[in-house]
């Protein structure tokens, strides 16, 4: 895994993680908890749903990506996120389904009041092991530039 700066990131580039696997009891427990539909918390009422099965919530894989972003092989060196842009669920994430995320630079710029960081656009998608999309969207954050030693 090699930590990158600002300076190393460009429209353009792209990193990948590994795979994370779902399971019945993560998704029971993430729904119960803070997204109580029956599709997400009942595998019996789940199959009567418009899924037939039961399914990861939405906000249950967007925890999943935070965790899959720490574990992209080359990921920047952040310092804050500052939102999220055209979040989109295509296709539904169930038990047994293994998750992984690429990443990909679409612009950056310079911070115009913290000369020690910069803005990354960075478009996420996760898939499953079937190539289908489950999740996609863009993330902002500032990123830390390198030292110069004149700081």
């Amino acid at each position: 895994m090699t930590n990158l700066y600002y300076e190393d990131i460009s429209p353009g580039f792209r990193s990948s993680s590994r795979g994370y696997t779902l399971t019945e009891a993560e998704i029971i427990e993430f729904g119960q908890r803070w997204d109580p539909q029956p599709f997400h918390t009942d595998p019996l009422a789940a199959k009567n749903s418009v899924f037939g099965r039961l399914v990861a919530p939405g906000c249950y894989l967007f925890s999943v990506r935070s965790w899959l972003v720490d574990k992209l092989e080359d990921r920047p060196v952040f310092a804050a996120g500052l939102g999220l842009e055209n979040m989109k669920l295509p296709n539904a994430a169930g038990a047994g389904d293994t998750l992984t995320l690429s990443v990909e630079c679409t612009q950056r710029r310079e911070s115009a009041s913290r000369p020690d960081l910069g803005l990354v656009w960075m478009h996420n998608v996760i898939h499953n092991q079937h190539g289908q999309i489950v999740m996609e969207l863009t993330a902002v954050m500032l990123v830390h530039k390198r030292k110069t030693g004149k700081d």
